[in-house]
């Protein structure tokens, strides 16, 4: 299914967020509902798509799951993803994105093992800790590659990780 288009949309009357009765031809799927005063009265302004019985069956399942995941159909969430999808500058000027967090916990996860096994097994981790491989900026360029040490790989995964909290708080507290 295709990226549902949103735009803005006004009514006197408040609308419901699934509307299913207003077309045959498909649904309207409305969000951001919010009751505005005007000189008049009231009126209601939302956000409002248009998609066929097909693409509403496949968007109301990927909904359904989100919530399961924890996500929503917010502009305020989409624009959380939109910045955890954003590359932000580094200490090396490098940009890396704060979703790839999970990509470098699996990297250290890789080495958290190998280093317990060898510590155990009375060698001295500091060689380990020390291995370097490249890490990708956003560019995905090999020259722009920065060769990095576990322990900066850690720091750079602290880094957005903290990076990716703050987006969280703040889209929570937009809600």
């Amino acid at each position: 299914m295709a990226e549902i288009e949103y735009k803005q949309a006004e009514s006197l009357i408040c609308p419901s967020e699934i509307d299913n009765t207003s077309s045959q031809d498909g649904i309207f799927i409305r969000r951001n509902i919010e009751k505005v005063e005007t000189e008049t009265g009231y009126k209601y302004t939302y956000q409002e798509a248009f998609i066929n019985k097909n693409e509403y069956e496949t968007y109301s399942k990927n909904l359904l799951v989100n919530q399961i995941k924890g996500e929503d159909n917010t502009a305020e969430y989409e624009k959380f993803k939109t910045k955890l999808d954003t590359g932000i500058p580094y200490t090396n000027g490098k940009y890396y994105k704060p979703k790839w967090i999970d990509l470098y916990s699996e990297i250290i996860d890789s080495f958290a093992v190998k280093i317990m096994l060898y510590e155990k097994a009375g060698g001295d981790i500091s060689s380990i800790l020390a291995l370097t491989t490249p890490v990708y900026d956003v560019t995905g360029l090999a020259e722009n590659a920065e060769t990095m040490s576990v322990t900066e790989i850690i720091d750079l995964w602290l880094y957005l990780y903290s990076v990716k909290e703050q987006y969280y708080a703040e889209y929570k507290a937009s809600l």
